[in-house]
C-alpha cells in the first residue's frame, strides 16, 4: 500500500513445537512487528485506542477523517441511523503509521490495498457472537452491531447454532475467515462508489 510488505508470515509461530496439535499457516501469533489482523472501531468516549493510544476525537477526526481514504475501512450503519459505526483493519492502520512515521506532515495519496486485506492471514476459528454487554474480539462490535450485521450479511457469514432439544437459545459461532471476508467486501464496494 505505501511501499511498506505486511509479510503475515511474520506473525505465524508454529505451536506445533507447544505442542498444540493442527498448528500451522492457519494460525498466528502477533510478533512485535506487526500487529494481528482485527477490525476496531474509534474508542469509547474518554477511553483511548488500544492499539494506537489516540482519544476518541482524535481518532476520528486524524484517522478518519484526514487519512481515511488510505485505510481499509467500512462503515456499519444500522436501520434507521444516520452515521455508521466505523471499522478499520488493523494491518492497514499498520502500514498507514508506519509510512507516516518516515514522511512527517505528509498526507498519502495511495488508495487502501483490499488486496493485501483479501489475503490476510486470519485465523481460520469460530468466534462466538458477543453476549449482551460484551463486544467481538475481532472487529469490536457489541452484540446489537454484531447481529445487525450478521442479519445484513445474510449467508454470506457462516454462523452455527448450538442448540439442544430443551434450550429456548441458540449459542452461535461465526466462521471468523467469512465475517473477515465480508467486512472486506463491503468495504471495497463503499470505496469504490466513494470514488
Amino acid at each position: 500500500m505505501f511501499g511498506i510488505n505486511y509479510d503475515p508470515a511474520i506473525d505465524m509461530l508454529p505451536l506445533a513445537a507447544a505442542g498444540i496439535s493442527g498448528a500451522g499457516r492457519d494460525t498466528y501469533t502477533s510478533s512485535p512487528l506487526t500487529p494481528p489482523p482485527a477490525w476496531i472501531g474509534p474508542p469509547l468516549e474518554g477511553d483511548a485506542c488500544a492499539f494506537t493510544g489516540l482519544a476518541r476525537a482524535t481518532f476520528q477526526t486524524k484517522l478518519l477523517g484526514s487519512f481515511g481514504g488510505n485505510l481499509v475501512r467500512v462503515s456499519l450503519r444500522q436501520r434507521g441511523a444516520e452515521r455508521g459505526k466505523q471499522l478499520v483493519f488493523t494491518p492497514s492502520l499498520h502500514e498507514l503509521l508506519l509510512w507516516t512515521s518516515s514522511h512527517p506532515g505528509e498526507l498519502p495519496n495511495s488508495p487502501p490495498d483490499f488486496h493485501a486485506a483479501k489475503i490476510a492471514s486470519i485465523p481460520r476459528r469460530w468466534v462466538r457472537a458477543p453476549k449482551n454487554g460484551s463486544h467481538c474480539e475481532f472487529c469490536s462490535l457489541g452484540h446489537y452491531s454484531f447481529y445487525a450485521l450478521l442479519e445484513e450479511a445474510g449467508r454470506e457469514i457462516q454462523v452455527s447454532e448450538l442448540r439442544l432439544p430443551s434450550e429456548s437459545r441458540a449459542s452461535r459461532l461465526v466462521w471468523l475467515p467469512s465475517l473477515h471476508s465480508f467486512l472486506v467486501s463491503k468495504a471495497e464496494k463503499q470505496f469504490s462508489t466513494s470514488m
